[in-house]
């Protein structure tokens, strides 16, 4: 009467020591077929893994990753001084979900700088903030030969927007860059 409650557990024990644990050939390697199944490794333990250059897995390194993004560090505004220059001298351009700052750079290439103050938010808001304005950035095209510097500073309505109305508003704030109209007023003091 096996699974009954009265079952002993040597009775149990006496059927589990009667099954095999060998397999057939056929379903040792079931899971990895034919000739292929260790290409590319070692042939045994003792034997070297193979040299010479290996192919390519379409991988990168990070630094290629931002010249293929468009985000070269001769792409951002990565010292203080000059987001100080920006910040002093830099037409505003304000908008509803950041404040864009732009002043001519003399070169050919636009450079982008951010600000993203703890206003915004918690530390995974203000990276999304980051992250969606760098992607509006990557995504601008302009003429060669109008190069500025730009600097984005994050407001809190920035949160929870999609890279859409991230978009129409640095294209809105562009565009009105191009045309020449801002709001004309100086930039609010920073610190210093």
């Amino acid at each position: 009467m096996r699974g009954s409650p009265r079952e002993t557990s040597r009775e149990r024990h006496h059927d589990e020591e009667n099954l095999s644990a060998q397999q057939s050939a056929a379903e040792a390697h079931a899971r990895v077929p034919g000739s292929d199944e260790n290409e590319g490794w070692p042939a045994g333990p003792e034997a070297s893994a193979p040299e010479g250059p290996q192919a390519d897995l379409g991988l990168t390194s990070g630094s290629a990753v931002a010249r293929a993004l468009g985000l070269t560090p001769q792409r951002r505004l990565r010292r203080r001084v000059e987001f100080e220059r920006v910040l002093r001298r830099g037409r505003r351009l304000d908008g509803r979900y950041f404040v864009l700052l732009a002043m001519p750079n003399g070169g050919s290439d636009d450079r982008l700088g951010l600000t993203v103050s703890r206003k915004v938010g918690a530390a995974v808001k203000r990276n999304r903030a980051r992250r969606l304005l760098r992607e509006s950035f990557r995504r601008l095209v302009r003429p060669p030969g109008s190069g500025y510097d730009l600097v984005a500073i994050a407001k809190k309505e920035i949160v929870g927007r999609t890279q859409r109305e991230i978009d129409g508003e640095f294209t809105d704030r562009i565009q009105r860059l191009a045309r020449g109209t801002g709001s004309g007023r100086p930039p609010a003091p920073g610190p210093g």
